[in-house]
């Protein structure tokens, strides 16, 4: 199978024209990263996707049938599609270096990354504001550009993403309701590196990275029953409704809490710090 870079579009270019390859990579990286980047692609023969904005991910990495796949995200600007690029070649390098299983953002996959960037933390590639951030960053990379608030935020700045303007989510409180993508939500708490968020027209919960910006809602009518508490201050035994679903308390653990559908008998882990309606049903 030849290697080739597939734009969102549908189109591929195979490696039979070099040249069509490098005016792809040009429209998609700094210029001076571009010869640099396509090294790696023909050294391993990289299926490379230049995919649709996707909003859980910029980019990834897979291994099958013999292939390197990498997949990066088309909207990003020319800065963030270069560090995710790299983010996923280290993961390529890991597979090929490190025979045994690793972890996926394990300590072989910091120093192949930071092996990767180094090259190309220049003025030359990286405006001087970012440079500065990514090499603080790259002391002990995290799993992504997201993992650092302040990166993040200088990364994006000036790229093609159409994230809505407004505040951060990160900066909101508990229960406060916002808007995104003209959907509905409420904050209900902070995880290591995301906010959970309840969508207000289904139930479900979402992780949203803190530096998406979102618009907040006042005078909207949403506010939090006074029946709604955190699911760790309810006692075991108690009864209370999440997601449009009756559950009964079995057993708290240390984050999670052990959780019984009432109508199915089926159990679930909840996180603690989320917020339900408590119920009198008996």
């Amino acid at each position: 199978m030849p290697f080739f870079i597939q734009v969102h579009t549908g189109f591929a270019y195979f490696g039979t024209a070099m040249i069509k390859e490098e005016e792809i990579l040009r429209k998609y990286l700094p210029e001076k990263s571009v010869a640099y980047c396509l090294d790696f692609w023909k050294t391993h023969k990289i299926q490379l996707l230049i995919s649709k904005p996707r909003q859980s991910v910029y980019g990834n990495y897979i291994y099958r049938n013999g292939i390197h796949h990498i997949s990066v995200n088309g909207n990003l600007n020319p800065q963030a599609f270069l560090m995710t690029y790299l983010h996923e070649v280290a993961h390529l390098l890991v597979r090929v270096r490190y025979p045994k299983t690793t972890k996926p953002h394990g300590p072989e996959w910091k120093k192949e990354f930071q092996k990767v960037m180094t090259p190309v933390m220049t003025e030359e590639i990286f405006e001087p504001h970012i440079l500065l951030a990514l090499k603080e960053h790259m002391q002990k990379p995290g799993a992504s550009s997201c993992s650092d608030p302040f990166l993040h935020t200088v990364l994006m700045a000036s790229g093609k993403e159409d994230e809505p303007s407004g505040i951060p989510v990160g900066n909101l409180e508990q229960g406060q309701m916002f808007l995104f993508r003209n959907h509905q939500y409420e904050v209900l708490f902070q995880m290591r590196t995301r906010i959970s968020c309840r969508k207000i027209s289904t139930g479900q919960m979402y992780r949203f990275q803190p530096t998406a910006n979102v618009e907040l809602l006042q005078n909207h009518g949403l506010t939090t029953p006074s029946n709604t508490r955190k699911l760790e201050n309810i006692p075991t035994g108690e009864r209370f409704i999440f997601q449009s679903k009756k559950f009964q308390i079995v057993e708290k653990k240390r984050t999670r809490t052990l959780c019984l559908d009432i109508k199915t008998g089926n159990h679930y882990l909840i996180h603690s710090e989320v917020m339900v309606e408590v119920t009198s049903l008996q």
